[in-house]
């Protein structure tokens, strides 16, 4: 999310940035079709990132049939309905499947926050909540259901690896403070010039 965020406020030309989105957008859609639901919400957060978000010049410049795809990405990953199209995804595909460990967090938050751990029995004796205990075993037994199968032709490419990681750490007050060269809206093509009309034919 933050290499996302620092490649593009690097970029000082809107129509740079537009080519630079458009191919964060390839990327995201490569990751969905292999089940990288992870890296997919990391990259999409940080093109959804108010100061990326900002740059609306910048996505104009992005294709129509790149920006449709964008959407359809984002609705994908919404977290509308506690992300009911991401869960309905997720428990259609086949392993290999990188989740998106987030919402394992948040159901197992709500589990912890909304669940006693403990519950009064015959004689108000303090007994085991097993309902609790149960609810936190289905969602971590998913999470290690998509740990048994890896990617077999996938392999560690150390070059991409220093990419994404030489970026510089930016709070979000650099972020908004950093230059950026205005954005005026993409250039429109020229009209076409007006043909001239015939001249009269001579009276005969």
């Amino acid at each position: 999310s933050m290499w996302v965020k620092w490649v593009l406020l690097g970029m000082d030309k809107p129509r740079i940035r537009g080519k630079a989105i458009n191919k964060f957008v390839k990327i995201c859609n490569y990751l969905k079709d292999l089940n990288n639901f992870s890296s997919l919400m990391a990259i999409l957060s940080g093109l959804m990132h108010a100061a990326i978000y900002r740059l609306r010049f910048s996505f104009e410049y992005v294709p129509k049939t790149s920006a449709e795809r964008y959407r359809e990405l984002k609705e994908l990953t919404s977290y509308e309905h506690s992300y009911a199209a991401y869960r309905a995804r997720l428990h259609k595909i086949n392993p290999p499947c990188v989740p998106y460990l987030g919402v394992y967090l948040t159901d197992l938050m709500f589990i912890e926050e909304g669940n006693p751990s403990s519950t009064t029995g015959i004689g108000a004796v303090k007994m085991i909540n097993f309902n609790k205990c149960r609810l936190v075993y289905r969602v971590i037994a998913e999470m290690q259901r998509y740990q048994q199968i890896g990617y077999e032709d996938i392999k560690r490419d150390n070059a991409v690896v220093r990419v994404i990681t030489a970026y510089e750490t930016m709070s979000d007050e650099e972020m908004y403070a950093r230059p950026l060269q205005p954005e005026p809206p993409p250039e429109k093509p020229a009209a076409p010039a007006a043909t001239p009309a015939p001249a009269p034919a001579p009276a005969s």
